[in-house]
């Protein structure tokens, strides 16, 4: 089956959403980020494949036997998530270190202990705006599930910012523009 947009995985997205408590637009942000909604993503370097592009370390640490597996959408999806669920009660609910953890791993997103409020320190943080500005998006753009219902898209208002010029003038005006600019040239 060849996939085709991030659409293509709401299916799964939301099952995984429901079942991990982790909010459906920042799993398709993570998958935007991390493989481009390609299901056969492959990371030479270290390893990583699938959509959420698991290492293989991670991936035998959550019980993943065989890494052929991630390139499973719907296993891929749902260990990622599974994975981001855990580092968000790790990072004692802080969104930031666990987006950073899910990138870096926690050995990285030191120094935290016990003591530290924050619950974490970030290594990472180009990374992590990447993926909520993804989160962002896809937030505008994907509608809340709701248990038994079939997801549906939100239509995103566009609204007319103040002071444009209206769409049909345009062309009255790039016209005026062009025939001043060879009145000028002809001097």
């Amino acid at each position: 089956m060849r996939w085709t947009r991030e659409n293509d995985f709401d299916r799964f997205v939301d099952q995984n959403a429901r079942l991990h408590n982790v909010p459906a637009p920042l799993i398709k942000a993570v998958i935007g980020v991390e493989s481009a909604f390609d299901p056969r993503a492959f990371n030479p370097t270290d390893q990583e494949r699938g959509l959420m592009q698991m290492i293989p370390a991670t991936a035998r640490a959550m019980g993943v036997s065989n890494y052929e597996q991630l390139y499973d959408p719907a296993t891929s999806i749902y260990f990622g998530t599974k994975l981001l669920a855990q580092n968000y009660r790790q990072a004692r609910q802080n969104w930031d270190v666990a987006i950073s953890a899910y990138n870096a791993g926690f050995s990285r997103n030191r120094p935290w202990d016990a003591k530290r409020t924050s619950g974490g320190q970030i290594v990472n943080q180009a990374y992590v705006n990447r993926v909520k500005d993804a989160w962002r998006y896809f937030d505008r753009t994907t509608a809340p599930v709701v248990v038994g219902e079939k997801p549906r898209a939100k239509p995103i208002a566009t609204p007319k910012p103040a002071g444009l010029v209206d769409t049909g003038a345009v062309p009255l005006l790039v016209a005026a523009l062009i025939a001043g600019a060879l009145l000028f040239l002809r001097r």
